[in-house]
């Protein structure tokens, strides 16, 4: 190393190895910057956060059936998508009640179970952080 480089510090030395063609320097982290980066995310979003949501004794009693029944509609379309996906032909006739059958019974959930989720949903982003005591 010349006693020019060895006022260099390790970045400017890298950087001019790559200029002269005789490295690849790609600017960025350590190994250890990313690991301390990302335990402290992992730490943060373990954090409780809690928040304060005031619906309805009608809402909170529909949500409290609504998750579930949603969570198992949404099992049902992905087996309903996975059939039609491995189907050799969709020009059969169950293909089509199918399709019927699965859009009546996501539309008969919109007016109460997906109506409510969302009220859930505004009402959520709505509340702010209360401080943990």
């Amino acid at each position: 190393m010349a006693d020019s480089d060895a006022r260099l510090s390790d970045h400017e030395w890298k950087w001019k190895m790559a200029a002269e063609g005789k490295a690849i320097y790609i600017p960025g982290k350590t190994a250890e910057q990313i690991k301390v980066e990302m335990a402290a995310t992992a730490e943060g979003l373990a954090q409780k956060s809690a928040r304060t949501i005031t619906m309805t004794a009608g809402a909170w009693s529909t949500i409290d059936t609504a998750i579930p029944d949603v969570i198992e509609m949404l099992s049902d379309v992905r087996n309903v998508l996975h059939e039609l996906a491995y189907a050799d032909d969709l020009d059969q006739p169950w293909v089509n009640s199918v399709m019927r059958l699965s859009a009546r019974a996501m539309q008969s959930m919109q007016d109460k179970e997906i109506l409510v989720l969302d009220q859930l949903d505004v009402a959520i982003r709505d509340a702010t952080e209360e401080d943990a005591a």
